[in-house]
């Protein structure tokens, strides 16, 4: 394929985000922000121009010029990214990818009024992008969220709003501990419950 441009960025906030979960905001130039137009998109990353490219799904919802959000698991492997503190430089490429296709003939042809949406781990990221993109409004929307345990859960302070949304939240925990009241096991078994 064709060689990948990276561009300057540069870290706006590192926080805490959920248990081995960091949000990271991105200060982005217009060109990586504009490639971003559809949620599920994602962009490479990387720490210096020999370095060997991650891949990151975009957090955000698109149109926000300026600034991207990426909700990434620490681990050893991309410590240099999770380990950045405001005002740190990277390298991102601009968005790629489709993304989600809403717009396809099955989606609008059925007129879909009801949406499922699975996600465990970071693989909320996308999924909150498409939300906040408000996609979804006015569609009875259902998002089964997995994570081991609450503490874990990403984008938890979000939950409310979605709620008042329209979209409803099933968190499932597959290490819940013993104060937790909601769903336990796996998404697909809760599913299947449901």
């Amino acid at each position: 394929g064709d060689d990948v441009k990276f561009l300057d960025a540069t870290i706006e906030s590192n926080v805490e985000a959920g248990e081995g979960l960091r949000l990271i905001t991105v200060q982005v130039p217009q060109a990586v922000s504009d490639a971003f137009k559809t949620p599920g998109q994602y962009v490479q990353a990387k720490a210096q121009p020999d370095a060997k490219a991650s891949y990151y799904s975009v957090a955000s919802a698109p149109g926000k010029t300026g600034s991207m959000e990426f909700l990434i698991k620490q681990a050893e492997n991309n410590a240099w990214f999770t380990g950045l503190s405001r005002g740190d430089a990277t390298l991102l490429s601009e968005a790629m990818g489709k993304g989600y296709n809403m717009a396809c003939d099955s989606w609008t042809a059925a007129e879909v009024s009801q949406v499922g949406l699975f996600a465990t781990g970071t693989g909320i990221a996308p999924m909150r992008s498409a939300i906040e993109s408000g996609v979804f409004r006015g569609k009875a929307t259902r998002l089964y969220l997995g994570a081991r345990t609450e503490a874990a859960l990403g984008f938890a302070d979000s939950f409310e709003a979605w709620r008042k949304d329209g979209i409803e939240v099933v968190p499932v925990l597959s290490k819940a501990e013993g104060s937790w009241s909601g769903r336990r096991g796996y998404i697909q078994d809760a599913l299947k419950e449901d």
